[in-house]
């Protein structure tokens, strides 16, 4: 920190902020709205702590309306998660998230002897691409399928159809559940990590589709008017 402040404010008076916070607890989107106003985007370059990296990750998703690039560099299990196809072993919640928020490139591996103390671990830098996003809050649509990912990989044994018939909001039948799998061509038995982006965002759109017919016709009284002859 001490080298940032003594060479590079005064190399960029006027250009250069130094925030000294909690990243998880910090807000980017009303701090990059404020330093350079609604319309312009950010990118980060950061060599993340490696014990916080996914949190850190997630957060930066949060606040992907402000940001156009990302590079990082992140333990290689990490950044190899960023990338999991569905099936894989290292597909994961951050998988299906990151994808759905952008694209992530690999630039190079950084060996143990690169540091100092040399570390256990392998590091790779990677480049993140955000997808457009206009000024906005999260709509109800995005906030449904993140619910949706999260719940599938929650806990890994347990079938897709459980876990979702279980924590749910608001809650529905498991027959309702069956019905919107069969019409999806879904295992009963199928998994979060078996299931690409494209077929989470299909099962979030027959989830919201399902709950607007019962909420329509449980709100709904019917007549049946028989004309006398």
């Amino acid at each position: 920190m001490e080298i940032l402040i003594e060479e590079l404010a005064p190399e960029h008076a006027g250009r250069f902020t130094l925030v000294h916070e909690d990243i998880l607890k910090s807000n980017p989107t009303s701090m990059i709205r404020e330093w350079a106003g609604q319309e312009k985007k950010a990118k980060v370059i950061g060599n993340l702590p490696y014990y916080i990296s996914t949190p850190i990750l997630f957060h930066l998703i949060g606040h992907a309306e402000v940001f156009s690039k990302a590079v990082l560099m992140l333990q290689k299990e990490v950044a190899a998660r960023l990338t999991a196809q569905a099936g894989d072993e290292d597909y994961s919640r951050l998988s299906v998230t990151s994808r759905f928020y952008g694209e992530t490139d690999f630039l190079f591996d950084v060996s143990p002897a690169c540091f100092l103390p040399r570390p256990e671990v392998m590091s790779r830098v990677i480049s993140y691409t955000f997808r457009p996003f206009p000024s906005r809050t999260p709509r109800r649509d995005d906030v449904r399928l993140l619910e949706l990912v999260r719940i599938a990989f929650s806990q890994r044994r347990k079938t897709l159809l459980s876990l979702l018939a279980h924590d749910l909001k608001p809650k529905r039948s498991r027959e309702n559940f069956e019905r919107i799998f069969e019409k999806l061509n879904f295992s009963p038995n199928v998994r979060g990590e078996t299931l690409s982006l494209e077929q989470f965002i299909l099962l979030s759109t027959a989830l919201e589709t399902s709950m607007h017919d019962l909420n329509y016709f449980g709100r709904k009284t019917f007549f049946v008017i028989i004309p006398v002859l």
